[in-house]
């Protein structure tokens, strides 16, 4: 009898415990690292060592709008951009490069290429708008094929992690036009006041960027 009471018991907390936790699971929202995130993601994190980006680089990059609100080159809640950001943010909190012997840009950045060609880091520190985003499309944009191409997909693969890029793009268009047309551009999207496209978001798709004459 005391046997059966026993696993009576143990049944009945084992009930318990199982409903609280799948009310705990179902009370917690899935975050929003799909796998169009994790890509653009990896991507840029990957290609800020690979091409060895500099501080000052990575800074440029980043830079923030008036008052520190929003980001020159990107647009706020966009699905390609935010991955971008997240990426490039940890990159520069980078460690060290432990128990290796290495030179040049390598050594003073600890990072692992040689750093972004002349050309680029001049157009980086443009004063023009224009001429800084050019910089983010063209390294997004072969930051991204260098990671497909390194996933070796097959072609239903490719049209497929392609479509999703698009899809990525169009809602970054979305919240840029909406952000123009309720005025909180100057928060969300400071850079883009003149600006009908997304540099990350073209580049990420493969495109170049198109600037508003």
């Amino acid at each position: 009898m005391k046997t059966n009471l026993y696993l009576s018991l143990f049944a009945g907390f084992l009930l318990a415990a199982g409903g609280s936790f799948a009310a705990d699971t179902a009370s917690k929202p899935e975050p929003p690292l799909d796998s169009t995130y994790r890509l653009i993601y990896y991507s840029v994190l990957e290609g800020a060592f690979e091409d060895g980006l500099g501080n000052a680089d990575v800074d440029r990059i980043l830079l923030t709008g008036p008052d520190g609100k929003g980001f020159q080159h990107f647009i706020y809640a966009c699905p390609l951009c935010m991955p971008t950001i997240n990426a490039l943010q940890t990159y520069r909190q980078r460690a060290p490069i432990f128990g290796y012997k290495i030179h040049g840009n390598q050594a003073a950045e600890n990072t692992y290429g040689p750093g972004l060609s002349a050309e680029l880091r001049v157009q980086l520190r443009s004063p023009d708008q224009t001429a800084r985003l050019g910089v983010v499309n063209q390294l997004v944009k072969r930051w991204v094929e260098r990671r497909l191409a390194s996933l070796r997909l097959t072609p239903e693969e490719r049209k497929t992690v392609q479509a999703q890029l698009e899809e990525g793009r169009k809602r970054g268009m979305e919240m840029l036009t909406r952000f123009k047309a309720d005025n909180s551009f100057a928060v969300f999207a400071p850079g883009f006041e003149k600006q009908e496209e997304c540099a990350a978001c073209n580049g990420a798709v493969g495109m170049g960027f198109k600037v508003k004459p």
